[in-house]
């Protein structure tokens, strides 16, 4: 934990989950508040309930399975944004159902996969990404930790206060401007958390980037990155080249990228490469190789790129450059 804390000690690490927490209290409302006001204000029965529930459930599906898509193409925080923005609609919208529009929930409710499901694809993929390989499994449950124990469970002590002092309908129009408000200020302008959550999300230029694994790329750039700044990922032209000089290593590698672009997930890498030079403690160095530059001296491995190229997606996800 005290890893954790150095890490967390950064202005984007914290926002990010100050802007959890204010969003597990608001998403407190609609997973409280929204039944309470159904059975004491409107007296429905429970397989209502019951059904606004499993439509709910249903929305997520599709959410959890394209979002990954989606956040490859727009990035994590125009992603989150677009949460924050879905959610403050579907509060004004539970603001305006009375006891003879009750089937509104029926509609609303289907904006649950957005508010829930999308946006928790990209806290968790964000949260992963950004942090340091030994603290990935700590980071996840303190997303965990930031949005179900410390917001929702504050949400539900306040919003229960607000709805039998004010009613329901105050309670949603307060989450609106409550969300609204927060997910500007941590998410947008530009600064902190909501600009390294663009760096980590911005796709990297086609023609600049000849991809390795994931976790190559990460250990590489981790090892040259400064400590008191968060790790870029994406760069800014030329090529990132590495290479292994073990050949089994390379085959392994090779497999894996496979799998990776039978997934769609991964733009074909070089299929051979140069020895990278060391930066004095024995550890790969990064190696900028400017377009056009050779990159491996063998017609085989070319083949095999050129063969591979084919099948590569038009896009590289997260906007990452991997050695």
């Amino acid at each position: 934990l005290s890893s954790y804390a150095a890490y967390a000690s950064r202005r984007s690490v914290w926002q990010f989950l100050l802007m959890l927490i204010f969003y597990g209290v608001v998403m407190s409302l609609v997973e409280a508040v929204q039944f309470l006001q159904m059975e004491r204000d409107f007296h429905l029965p429970k397989s209502f309930m019951g059904t606004v529930t499993f439509v709910g459930t249903l929305a997520e599906f599709p959410c959890f399975s394209y979002g990954k898509t989606l956040i490859a193409k727009y990035g994590h925080n125009r992603v989150m944004k677009f949460a924050h923005v879905v959610c403050a609609i579907r509060l004004v919208l539970l603001s305006c159902v009375t006891a003879n529009t009750t089937s509104m929930y029926l509609v609303i409710q289907p904006l649950h996969g957005i508010t829930f499901g999308l946006f928790w694809s990209a806290v968790v993929d964000y949260a992963f990404v950004s942090a340091p390989n030994d603290l990935k499994a700590t980071s996840q449950g303190v997303v965990s930790t930031s949005y179900y124990i410390v917001g929702s469970g504050f949400g539900a002590v306040l919003w229960s206060g607000v709805f039998e002092s004010l009613g329901a309908r105050y309670a949603y129009v307060l989450g609106a401007i409550l969300v609204s408000v927060t997910g500007f200020l941590l998410l947008g302008g530009g600064h902190g958390c909501g600009k390294v959550l663009d760096t980590y999300s911005q796709p990297a230029p086609r023609d600049r980037i000849e991809s390795w694994t994931p976790s190559k790329m990460e250990a590489s750039l981790r090892r040259n990155a400064s400590e008191d700044e968060p790790l870029s990922p994406t760069l800014e032209g030329g090529y990132l080249l590495g290479a292994l000089s073990d050949e089994q290593e390379r085959e392994k590698i090779e497999q894996e990228q496979d799998q990776l672009l039978m997934r769609g997930s991964l733009r074909d890498p070089v299929g051979g490469g140069v020895p990278p030079p060391t930066n004095g403690r024995g550890s790969p160095k990064h190696t900028v190789i400017p377009k056009g530059a050779a990159t491996t001296s063998s017609s085989d491995a070319q083949g095999r790129l050129a063969h591979r190229a084919a099948r590569a997606p038009a896009k590289m996800p997260y906007g990452v450059a991997v050695v």
